[in-house]
């Protein structure tokens, strides 16, 4: 015997879901917005319940009319003939569907069918049915459409999606049926396939769902709950004889040549939701479980596939910052694994637009109310890898004998930059008077900025000597005026592995605190465990220990740059789990915190502008805070100060508490600052 069935989906599966009905054995009637129909037997529609990984429901139609009034839904579902599919003792509940543009309430259509059927029961045995909202006997469904409404029966008795796996959940996690999706369609598992990662693992459905595909582990197994039980039309011989057989067929031990699976979370909580769904599934053994960043994306030269969930909308707060985290994954995957797919999800297709990758196939799904894409990339060849938009800074492009003593000044300073190795740096700080410019590099761009007006026929000339001495282009160059608070202009940049999003419009600082880079890098040298730093701006320093594995402890209270940091965090595929930043009064949270094998401050200027934005003015607190912060200092640890201001100076009770050493941090291309800018190392007496 044959059934009409329809069978429901994720709005942009139902291609996909078409061809995993087929090899069911479905014949295929049509496809619909987020399902497909298809005529079956008895024994498909279970396997379907059983197997399908993509199937959200499993619908059997009994009913159908061409009903045009709400008020008349009651009376015609009373007049049905109930008794031929269910018995007056079953539980029952009822769920509706209501197309768009048609005017029927949804939840007030399911009471009517509700009503209607307990008024058939009462009117045939004068008893009315249990009503079981969690786990009725049987499920009744309504589908209002624009011609006509279905009435039926759910086999699934709750949405397959439930596999009851995964046991334990972190907020957001994604549908077993679009994790399926996603696997599916970055060819899992498949012979050629070595190598399986999910570096952003949540609660581990992706992992659960490729477990189960690769150990041919049916989706239904552990469901306990069916709504077909009640039917009349139930074979319960048939349905034990098919579970049978998926239990025959399911691995259960993993062996030699079964692919390697790496799996990462920068939330030690998700890890260990992760490991006891594992535990839990039986699946534990088959997978390297790691708490790590996505920074620390292993490195591999097999075939494999890079699957994840990236987190966004609820579990990042800003979507710039999601878009980031997708440029590193993007970066990170071809980098490292060059030869590795990778099958992402994503709400904005322009993130998947940016991530440097080849898109071979883009799928549009509905993930609960969002539309999101899946798409599978590949990295790019060598040979299509773009090259430089600009010509490499690099060299002199002029004889010394003809240069000016601007040019000579600049050629100097650029090659001792040159030497140094570095992709950004300080050139020039108002060396000579009649060019009060300070220029910084910034991998294959020039900051010009103007510390105090010039002439316009001087600044054009000390321009077009720059371009002549080091060979660049116009576009190459960024202009700005100190004190002038232009739009930003945002720019990535790496440096020894690090990625940076710059703000070169900035004529303070675009994001790199260039005068404490000496400082910085002592800071690397001594490799500590812990960091404090308090002013930490956009966490560069945070950035540039972390690959020495120095957890770092930061404070901001001024605006924009919280969100600048978290951006960078991203960018560079960390998570708050790699590095902390408070936006709280310190008090609330210094008393908590251990002792430090670093503590830095950087604090403002202390004047007015800054006493308004932050709420308090350094000079005033000084004394108590640094007191305090000697306190939190590991035995043998270091406490800095890089302070702007000629007259400072300790308190007369903290001279007798602490020995203060003044040290010259201040790199040599920052003259400017020289008297200004101090650095300070303290300890105690």
């Amino acid at each position: 015997m044959f059934y009409d069935l329809m069978i429901t989906c994720s709005e942009g599966l139902e291609l996909m879901l078409a061809d995993e009905l087929q090899s069911f054995g479905h014949e295929i009637l049509f496809r619909q917005r987020h399902g497909v129909q298809s005529r079956a037997t008895l024994e498909t529609a279970y396997r379907t319940c059983l197997w399908s990984r993509l199937a959200s429901r499993v619908l059997l139609p009994l009913y159908s009319s061409a009903l045009t009034e709400p008020e008349a839904l009651t009376p015609w579902i009373r007049s049905l003939n109930w008794k031929e599919h269910f018995q007056a003792t079953a539980t029952m509940a009822v769920r509706a569907r209501v197309d768009p543009g048609v005017a029927w309430p949804e939840q007030l259509t399911a009471l009517r069918v509700k009503d209607g059927y307990m008024d058939y029961w009462r009117d045939q045995c004068d008893s009315r049915p249990e009503v079981d909202p969690v786990n009725p006997d049987v499920l009744l469904y309504i589908h209002v459409g624009s011609r006509t409404i279905d009435v039926g029966l759910d086999l699934s008795g709750d949405s397959l999606h439930k596999r009851g796996l995964r046991t334990r959940s972190v907020s957001a996690p994604i549908k077993e049926t679009l994790a399926a999706a996603l696997l599916r369609q970055g060819g899992w598992p498949h012979p050629d396939l070595r190598q399986l990662i999910d570096p952003m693992c949540g609660s581990g459905t992706l992992l659960l769902e490729a477990l189960m595909l690769l150990t041919d582990h049916a989706p239904g197994l552990q469901r306990g709950h069916w709504g077909f039980r009640a039917w009349s039309g139930h074979d319960e011989s048939l349905w034990q004889t098919l579970t049978a057989e998926a239990e025959q067929r399911r691995r259960r031990e993993p062996v030699a040549d079964d692919p390697i699976i790496l799996a990462g979370d920068a939330s030690l909580y998700a890890i260990d939701m992760t490991r006891k769904n594992l535990i839990d599934a039986g699946y534990a053994p088959w997978v390297q479980l790691r708490h790590q960043s996505l920074a620390q994306l292993p490195e591999s030269q097999e075939q494999g596939l890079i699957v994840c969930n990236p987190p966004y909308g609820e579990r990042l707060s800003e979507p710039r910052e999601a878009a980031l985290l997708y440029q590193a994954l993007g970066r990170l995957s071809r980098l490292r694994c060059p030869r590795h797919r990778l099958t992402v999800i994503a709400p904005d297709i322009t993130w998947l637009d940016r991530m440097g990758m080849e898109p071979k196939q883009t799928q549009r799904v509905n993930n609960g109310d969002r539309v999101c894409y899946i798409r599978t990339l590949t990295a790019p060849p060598p040979s299509k890898t773009p090259p430089p938009v600009q010509p490499p800074l690099t060299s002199i492009h002029a004889d010394a004998s003809e240069m000016s003593p601007w040019q000579k000044q600049i050629g100097q300073a650029w090659q001792q930059h040159c030497l140094s190795g570095q992709s950004m740096g300080r050139i020039y700080d108002q060396q000579l008077t009649d060019y009060p410019l300070r220029i910084d590099r910034y991998g294959h761009h020039l900051c010009v900025i103007e510390m105090r007006p010039m002439p316009q026929p001087l600044f054009n000339s000390a321009l077009a000597e720059l371009r002549q001495l080091l060979g660049i282009k116009r576009q190459q160059i960024r202009l700005g005026r100190a004190g002038h608070t232009p739009e930003p202009d945002w720019q990535q940049y790496e440096d020894k592995g690090t990625s940076y999003l710059l703000d070169v419009s900035r004529s303070d600082d675009a994001g790199m605190q260039l005068p404490l880079q000496r400082l910085y890098t002592h800071l690397q040298d001594i490799a500590p465990r812990n960091c404090l730093h308090l002013f930490s701006h956009n966490s560069t320093l945070a950035l540039q220990l972390l690959p020495g594995r120095t957890y770092t402890q930061q404070w901001e209270p001024r605006p924009g740059w919280p969100s600048w940091a978290r951006q960078q965090w991203a960018l560079n595929g960390y998570a708050t789990d790699d590095m902390a930043l408070e936006e709280r009064p310190v008090a609330e949270w210094l008393t908590q915190l251990p002792r430090q094998d670093c503590i830095l401050l950087t604090p403002p200027k202390s004047h007015y502008a800054e006493q308004k934005r932050q709420g308090f003015r350094w000079r005033d607190v000084q004394d108590t805070w640094i007191q305090s912060l000697s306190r939190h200092l590991s035995p043998g640890g270091e406490l800095w100060m890089a302070i702007d201001e000629k007259s400072f100076q300790l308190s007369t009770t903290l001279q007798t508490e602490l020995h203060m050493q003044e040290k010259d941090m201040l790199p040599e291309s920052c003259s400017s600052q020289r008297g200004h800018l101090r650095f300070f190392m303290l300890s105690k007496n």
